[in-house]
């Protein structure tokens, strides 16, 4: 069952990774869009300077699950460099606690700006309104990614898997 639930999350994180790629593309050709047309025209419409902004917070956000997963993230691992591989193991499932904390204020802070958007009806002070907590809800939601990669990854410590 636990190799469901893992191959399940990787899928969930592929499909979230994609969304991000598929931003960065829709990012590149409105910028590249803005451009072309203040180049040719002296000015552009508002909206195309506004949606990479939007793209932006997409897909920082709901990669991250998926290059934490991979291990592709940053990491600082000179001290771990010297140790056995027992206190290296140790070191790891105190590290992926530490992220947990992290991962889960994260959800919880996000979670509370985007509803908090919603409520007001908070709209973006752009050319084109768009609902706050559309954006927003990219924070909460790869959040809750990491959460779910930190829990399945912890498992797999705990278990000498990792």
């Amino acid at each position: 069952m636990w190799r469901v639930l893992d191959r399940s999350l990787e899928m969930i994180e592929l499909f979230f990774f994609t969304i991000s790629a598929v931003a960065v593309v829709a990012m590149t050709l409105s910028v590249s869009a803005d451009v072309a047309i203040r180049s040719t025209a002296g000015s552009s419409p508002g909206w195309l300077s506004d949606f990479p902004t939007f793209f932006n917070i997409t897909l920082a956000f709901t990669a991250m699950a998926f290059v934490f997963r991979r291990r592709q993230h940053i990491v600082v691992d000179v001290l771990l460099l010297n140790l056995s591989p027992r206190a290296r193991r140790v070191a790891n499932i105190v590290a992926l606690c530490i992220a947990q904390v992290y991962f889960i204020a994260l959800f919880w802070g996000g979670t509370q700006v985007a509803w908090r958007s919603y409520e007001l009806g908070n709209m973006s002070f752009t050319s084109v309104e768009v609902p706050m907590f559309i954006p927003q809800a990219a924070v909460p939601l790869g959040a809750l990614l990491l959460v779910c990669e930190g829990v399945a990854q912890l498992a797999k410590a705990l278990r000498g898997d990792a």
